[in-house]
């Protein structure tokens, strides 16, 4: 299924794929062309020993390990489901949840990305249940109306127009499928200060990155939009300091801990902007009879 692989010029593909790329990059920032290309030409230089949760640093897994219990629930109950993994970057997830059983779609702006996804996939044994391209986003979304059961999308939905991408998602889900998004958590001020810092220091960051991402009137709009038992979980206050601790014995223990003080501070006691990522899942209604 790996044989249609699109190669685009990057800033074309891009900016047709409804992406904010127009924006330009101020001291500090990167732009995201250059950005997402570098992570893809990393990933085809490392030897990746894990996939989906697992290949995520232990202090940030707890929304990736949820989003799989939710993909575990969906193959549970309906079989072999076709996912689209939107903005797939290098694959991880995309392939981790085709390992799980499902059908996966991954599609991505960047060429770079889209070869480390291929090389990923052939590597851990789902080259026949996974097909990756680069792609116009949008367009996509448009020419495969209610093709899928599932879209998963991880870190970038704020790079779109929310209105626009959110009622694209929809079309090309079908009638009771599901959106799952993990997200970075726009409304955690001392984040957003964390944010500012690195991109002064490291360059690491772009514009989108330090200006869109996604809050609460986001994700009301997500909730009018997958209106079918729609549910956001916010992760990861207390975890994250476990990147200060090596890893071993003493870093699991902490992390078992901290992400059980987060569920009572993050989902109980419901402190959202303490939470560093958060999940999105809602599913389309179906229409009348």
């Amino acid at each position: 299924m790996q044989d249609a692989v699109q190669h685009k010029r990057p800033i074309a593909a891009w900016k047709t794929a409804g992406y904010k790329v127009g924006m330009k990059s101020k001291p500090g920032e990167t732009s995201t062309a250059r950005h997402y290309d570098q992570r893809g030409a990393a990933a085809l230089m490392e030897q990746k020993r894990a996939i989906g949760a697992e290949a995520v640093p232990l202090f940030t897994r707890e929304p990736y390990s949820f989003v799989e219990q939710i993909v575990a629930a969906e193959i549970a109950a309906k079989g072999p489901i076709k996912v689209l993994d939107f903005c797939c970057g290098t694959g991880l997830h995309g392939v981790k949840i085709a390992k799980m059983g499902a059908d996966v779609t991954g599609i991505d702006f960047s060429p770079q990305s889209i070869v480390a996804a291929i090389a990923l996939a052939k590597k851990f044994g789902v080259s026949e249940r996974t097909h990756f391209v680069e792609t116009d986003s949008l367009r996509f979304l448009a020419e495969h109306a209610g093709a899928f059961d599932f879209v998963f999308v991880s870190g970038s939905l704020y790079y779109f127009d929310p209105a626009t991408v959110f009622a694209a998602i929809s079309g090309a889900l079908r009638e009771g499928g599901i959106l799952v998004a993990v997200e970075t958590n726009g409304d955690n001020r001392p984040m957003r200060v964390v944010r500012w810092l690195r991109s002064r220091l490291f360059h690491d960051r772009d514009a989108q990155t330090l200006t869109s991402l996604f809050g609460k009137k986001q994700v009301e709009l997500l909730s009018r939009t997958f209106t079918v038992n729609p549910q956001v979980r916010y992760f990861d206050f207390l975890t994250l300091f476990g990147r200060f601790l090596p890893s071993g014995s003493l870093a699991r223990a902490f992390h078992g801990v901290a992400a059980a003080a987060d569920r009572v501070l993050l989902t109980t006691l419901m402190l959202n902007g303490l939470g560093f990522k958060f999940v999105f899942a809602g599913r389309k209604a179906s229409r009348p009879a």
